[in-house]
């Protein structure tokens, strides 16, 4: 029907309306009247219409059995993601859509799909990723795929929400952005598409009221496609060089460094970029390999065990036979940045 606005890009419109299957019901959410979780009598296009007419409407297709029952055996043999039956439960539901040449493709989008939330820290949704065929090889790199990122995505959430330990002693010092051009710092109003930025380390006014431990510190940042990168140390020079503080010529700790070698751009897409720095009394093994990782496109508590989980999950370590020492006494920082035209 022509009153209904059909689409399956998210990133190119705002679901106005979501229609979802589940159980054998037909479940809809309209996020303008609002009017959520409403059963439809049935899936038909006079039912369609009166729920959705004149709105942008996403319609959410079923997976089909083998595909759900290959996650399930695969997603519970792991603690760090925890699959739900109840949709208002979950942070993250199965979507299912169609590709460009109609084969169907499943990926995993907020349980809220509102783009309203667009600059949220969390990616909205995953790439959708093709199921090619009624083969058990079709259903394996599925399923290994949504495996991936669902680990990616635990990983992100966990660094928005770790805390340090208690006793990770002092550290006297905040991450900090400011426009390259006007020196000013950053505030809560973020920046615009073009913007020069500079990013740094400073001290805070207590900074020489007691003695400070130097500690190895490492800077990456999370962007809103859930893109990992590390900013520092370079990773041709390891943990050799990024002891902080440095002391100055008259001994004294150095109280700002910077990370950009020149100012960068503020670029698309829109949305917050999150910035983390980690001091630790040990140096972390391979940051490279831990502090990068592709896009997409519950909470860890602050302790050594928490930390550890973060530093390997999604790295398939433990397949490649690899392992990280943990750091005992760490500190951490965190900068959000939202970015707007």
């Amino acid at each position: 029907t022509a009153s209904v606005k059909w689409f399956n890009d998210f990133k190119a419109h705002e679901p106005d309306v979501t229609i979802n299957f589940t159980s054998g019901k037909v479940i809809g959410n309209d996020f303008v009247t609002p009017n959520l979780n409403t059963s439809l009598k049935e899936f038909s296009v006079n039912e369609v219409q009166k729920f959705a007419g004149n709105k942008n409407l996403f319609v959410n297709l079923s997976a089909p059995k083998k595909l759900t029952d290959a996650i399930k055996a695969k997603f519970t043999q792991y603690k760090t993601i925890q699959l739900v039956s109840n949709p208002a439960e979950a942070q993250y539901i199965l979507y299912g859509t169609t590709m460009d040449d109609n084969t169907i493709a499943y990926g995993l989008v907020k349980a809220n799909i509102s783009l309203r939330d667009s600059l949220e820290s969390m990616p909205i949704n995953t790439r959708a990723f093709p199921l090619t065929g009624n083969t058990d090889a079709a259903y394996k790199a599925i399923i290994d795929s949504l495996f991936d990122v669902s680990l990616k995505l635990s990983k992100i959430r966990g660094w928005l929400t770790l805390t340090p330990p208690q006793e990770a002693g002092f550290f006297p010092y905040r991450l900090v952005m400011r426009n390259a051009t006007t020196k000013k710092e950053v505030d809560s109003n973020g920046v615009k598409i073009g913007d020069k930025l500079d990013l740094a380390i400073e001290a805070n006014e207590d900074y020489l009221d007691r003695p400070i431990e130097k500690k190895y510190i490492y800077v990456f940042t999370i962007d809103i496609n859930g893109k990992m990168q590390l900013i520092y140390p370079n990773i041709a020079e390891g943990s050799v060089q990024n002891k902080f503080p440095l002391n100055t010529e008259e001994g004294m700790p150095r109280k700002k460094m910077n990370f950009f070698d020149r100012p960068a751009t503020a670029s698309l897409p829109v949305g917050t970029d999150n910035y983390f720095l980690i001091a630790s009394k040990e140096p972390i093994q391979e940051p490279g390999r831990l502090f990068n990782q592709e896009g997409v496109r519950g909470a860890p508590k602050g302790n050594n065990k928490a930390l550890s989980a973060l530093l390997e999950m999604g790295n398939e370590s433990k397949a490649r036979g690899l392992s990280t020492a943990t750091p005992t006494n760490w500190n951490l920082l965190r900068l959000a940045v939202k970015t707007t035209h």
